[in-house]
């Protein structure tokens, strides 16, 4: 699994635009809802970006689900997903900025006991594939990755990989 955070410096809808909404899109409850509002306009760009990657198939893009969004994709007919939330911030000044994401295969446990000596060659070109449409999208800043080595020309996005969970 790969994991992170990032900035989002993209437009976020403000509290008056969900409370005044007559019909909730996603959930009763206001928290939620801003959630997966907030989520989707970034989960779209990373998508688009996903899409024009060559070695990205089958991309069932931008679903909702609890608190954010996720995308199902192939790389190498290995069957990946993408799951993107807002977390917030300790820092005042971008609270409403900062989100995390998740990244990893969807095999059954066959597939993984047979092609377990792939899993970390697969694992480093997923996470390539995610950092590159990261670091892609304009809005996107502050990446820090966790479980895959280190990110070669990390461009001026200032992505940060480390190892391990």
């Amino acid at each position: 699994m790969i994991h992170g955070d990032f900035c989002w410096t993209g437009d976020i809808p403000d509290d008056d635009e969900i409370a005044d909404a007559p019909n909730p899109l996603f959930s009763v409850d206001f928290g939620e809802e801003w959630q997966h509002l907030a989520t989707r306009p970034l989960m779209t760009a990373v998508c688009r970006l996903l899409r024009s990657d060559p070695t990205v198939a089958d991309l069932d893009c931008s679903q909702p689900c609890d608190h954010g969004w996720y995308a199902d994709f192939k790389i190498d007919q290995w069957k990946c997903h993408l799951y993107v939330q807002w977390i917030g911030s300790d820092d005042a000044a971008d609270d409403d900025n900062m989100f995390e994401f998740h990244a990893g295969f969807r095999h059954e446990l066959f597939h993984r006991l047979v092609h377990r000596s792939q899993h970390n060659a697969k694992l480093r070109i997923l996470g390539a594939t995610i950092a590159h449409a990261f670091t892609s999208c304009p809005y996107i800043e502050s990446i820090v990755v966790y479980g895959i080595g280190p990110i070669e020309d990390a461009g001026n996005h200032g992505v940060h990989a480390k190892h391990g969970m």
